[in-house]
């Protein structure tokens, strides 16, 4: 892993997206805590906004901090099958002993704090890998961008 715009060696998982239910936002967050521990060299980059028409908390950090509270089928069955899971140990489910998430400020509009081309540029090549378990797409505009 080379060194990020954060200034960490971490591996580097991006996701760019709007945070909705066909965006698999659970899927992925439940997938990266379920692989990987506070203490491993990763770090998840999320750079997304709620769209003003999806219920519950406009901040995607306090979403982030619900999910962690909130039981998951899906993380059950994939923290079973890793080492601490198998030995019998709970699953943490506070956001600060979790995989670490740092979240990029910023939404639709240049008032929700929006980035330029080349700051969108720069946050895609400091990633080592772009994730995306997405339910559907209309376009995958995120895709398409990782891919340039």
């Amino acid at each position: 892993p080379r060194q990020n715009s954060l200034g960490e060696k971490d591996y580097v998982f991006l996701s760019v997206f709007k945070w909705e239910n066909r965006k698999g936002w659970e899927v992925l967050l439940d997938a990266y805590w379920s692989a990987f521990t506070r203490h491993d060299p990763v770090l998840l980059v999320l750079r997304c906004h709620v769209p003003s028409w999806e219920p519950g908390p406009s901040s995607v950090q306090q979403r982030l901090i619900d999910h962690a509270r909130t039981p998951s089928k899906l993380r059950s069955e994939l923290w079973r099958k890793t080492k601490k899971g198998s030995a019998g140990l709970p699953y943490p489910t506070k956001l600060e002993d979790l995989a670490r998430i740092h979240v990029v400020a910023g939404g639709q509009g240049a008032d929700q704090g929006s980035l330029s081309r080349e700051e969108m540029r720069e946050l895609y090549y400091s990633s080592d890998a772009f994730v995306l378990p997405t339910r559907g797409e209309g376009w995958g505009l995120p895709v398409v961008e990782a891919m340039a």
